[in-house]
């Protein structure tokens, strides 16, 4: 075969559409019996022929399964009316096309199929050291209330029991823990609130909960995803319990002061963590 006629041979394989033959294998009378109505090939993009692609053709019982070489054939198909063609292969995206048989001739329609793309998944350890700089825990009339009682601006003593943590595309879950050694009975359970950041005007609570050395929370994955499939920050805020029975001493009052607290972050991205995931273990 003369190079002309291969490189005319191969574009018409390569054609992504429908493509009819008129008076290729088929007479005035029709097409002969056991003539292929629909064919066509399989490719994926770097134009490699692909083998066991399902292509079914919906709303009839038609299936085929593609060879070595990509191709695929119908012998008996509704003629002069449109049909719906799906072709599909585990690791790929499914593919459809629309293509009408006309009565006396044969159609070639070729599909490109796309990889399903693939993200690995992968966690992310955050370490930050936090401080409860001054704080009194209050119970008057049977009402609890913690306050902070640190000199200086309202920032400066905000960011010692704050911590802003950045968060990527993708993120799947939050396991936060965190760990210190009381200083006085007062600390020996801790309040702490995780919760979204410049989302709206009112942030949402993603995890809270009160505890003795270790405090645990998680974020799970339906709720990472609804608010931080872009990525984003979210802001833990960590406050002396204001339900300890340490309170009621000295006229139901309390003081901590200078109380470390050790905050690990892990933030777990595409997949969610494991149930009984913990840093220890990590």
């Amino acid at each position: 075969m003369r190079p002309t006629a291969l490189a005319a041979a191969a574009l018409m394989l390569l054609a992504g559409c429908s493509q009819t033959d008129s008076g290729t294998g088929a007479s005035d009378a029709g097409v002969p019996p056991g003539t292929p109505l629909l064919s066509g090939y399989v490719l994926d993009p770097g134009i490699v022929p692909m083998k066991d692609v399902h292509v079914r053709v919906l709303d009839t019982n038609a299936t085929a399964t593609t060879d070595a070489s990509g191709h695929y054939a119908f012998t008996d198909l509704p003629v002069d009316r449109v049909l719906l063609l799906v072709a599909t292969k585990d690791g790929f995206t499914p593919l459809s096309k629309q293509v009408s048989v006309p009565t006396q001739s044969t159609v070639r329609l070729n599909f490109t199929m796309e990889p399903i793309s693939s993200k690995t998944p992968f966690m992310q350890k955050l370490p930050q050291t936090l401080f409860i700089a001054c704080q009194v825990a209050t119970e008057v009339s049977g009402q609890n209330s913690t306050y902070d009682c640190s000199s200086g601006t309202g920032i400066e003593s905000a960011s010692r029991d704050q911590w802003e943590i950045a968060v990527g595309p993708d993120l799947a879950g939050v396991v936060l823990e965190l760990a210190w050694t009381a200083q006085s009975p007062l600390e020996s359970a801790l309040s702490a609130r995780l919760e979204t950041l410049n989302l709206g005007q009112l942030n949402v609570i993603l995890a809270e909960g009160v505890s003795t050395s270790p405090l645990r929370l998680t974020v799970p994955q339906a709720t990472a995803q609804k608010y931080y499939t872009p990525g984003g920050v979210m802001k833990l805020t960590v406050r002396v319990d204001p339900n300890n029975d340490a309170n009621e001493v000295a006229a139901g009052a309390g003081f901590a002061f200078e109380q470390q607290v050790d905050a690990f972050a892990s933030l777990f991205y595409v997949a969610p963590p494991p149930p009984d995931y913990t840093i220890t273990k990590a």
